[in-house]
């Protein structure tokens, strides 16, 4: 079974060099060779739209995933390949983030494109965030064919989250190939969220971090991909708490007034497995925006 991870770095300027050891690692730990792409494999097209042909290129793999540069696959990240039959595809829903704006905006370009193809617009729930891609060449050709011609009758155009919202609406109106949906931690959106964890502490808590927005390079930076703790260090404080409960918690009953982002039930939780802990916030801070 050849496999292989897939990107674009058209230019060459596109990928952090920690992006790339993560994917150097992921790659060889998952038995997948390392695909880079630093020239527009079609001329003239969006860099949006240059995912389509990359399928093209590498028909002699038998799974690819294909993923965006800017992202960050966690030292220990089972791998997606092993998730994913070789004929389906693997997708992570986009629904994970739910800031009103981006809602809308989703649902807005889904059904834009709906019409245009003259198919039915799926639910928010199944719009795929275009960061991940898992296919196979030989199974999946015909989908991606139908992606290029819409982009072509389209002129390519990078309005509209365009190659994201068409390939939602094909997967979405066809019975032809399986899907599986793989956990949100495999594409973890966005990792820029006042509330996310490498804000505090740097230790990722998925499997794939996926940088959108502004400031990539620092807050790529901020993060500890090969940290082999995923979890935030045992809260000193919380050491005498856990002394007074005996064994792993079991049996006990706990709750926590006031939790922010959790730091201290996830520490505490890691010496008492058992504990059955009650966790109650407003889940935003005075001032801040309360779409966490």
């Amino acid at each position: 079974m050849r496999r292989a991870i897939a990107f674009l770095n058209i230019g060459g300027k596109s990928i952090h060099a920690k992006s790339r050891q993560s994917f150097e690692v992921a790659a060889q730990r998952w038995g997948a060779d390392l695909v880079e792409f630093k020239k527009p494999i079609e001329a003239g097209v969006h860099h949006y739209w240059q995912k389509a042909f990359v399928i093209n290129e590498l028909a002699a793999y038998d799974q690819v995933l294909q993923l965006d540069a800017d992202m960050l696959i966690h030292v220990d990240a089972p791998s997606p390949f092993d998730l994913v039959p070789v004929e389906a595809m693997g997708f992570v829903s986009a629904r994970q983030y739910m800031k009103p704006g981006l809602i809308a905006s989703r649902e807005s370009s889904t059904k834009l494109w709906s019409q245009r193809l003259s198919m039915s617009p799926p639910q928010d729930l199944k719009h795929i965030n275009a960061g991940l891609w898992l296919y196979s060449p030989k199974h999946h050709q015909k989908i991606f064919e139908r992606l290029r011609a819409i982009g072509r009758a389209h002129k390519f155009t990078f309005r509209n989250i365009p190659e994201q919202a068409s390939m939602t609406v094909l997967v979405a109106n066809q019975t032809d190939h399986p899907v599986v949906w793989l956990p949100r931690s495999f594409n973890v959106v966005d990792a820029r969220h006042r509330d996310r964890p490498d804000r505090s502490y740097q230790s990722m808590f998925g499997q794939i971090y996926h940088f959108t927005g502004q400031n990539k390079d620092k807050r790529i930076n901020e993060v500890w991909w090969n940290h082999p703790q995923w979890f935030p260090p045992f809260e000193p404080h919380n050491n005498a708490i856990a002394k007074r409960i005996p064994g792993d918690g079991s049996g006990f009953v706990g709750a926590e007034v006031g939790v922010q982002r959790g730091r201290n039930a996830a520490s505490l939780l890691m010496k008492k497995t058992g504990l059955n802990l009650y966790l109650v916030d407003q889940w935003r801070r005075q001032g801040e925006d309360s779409s966490y």
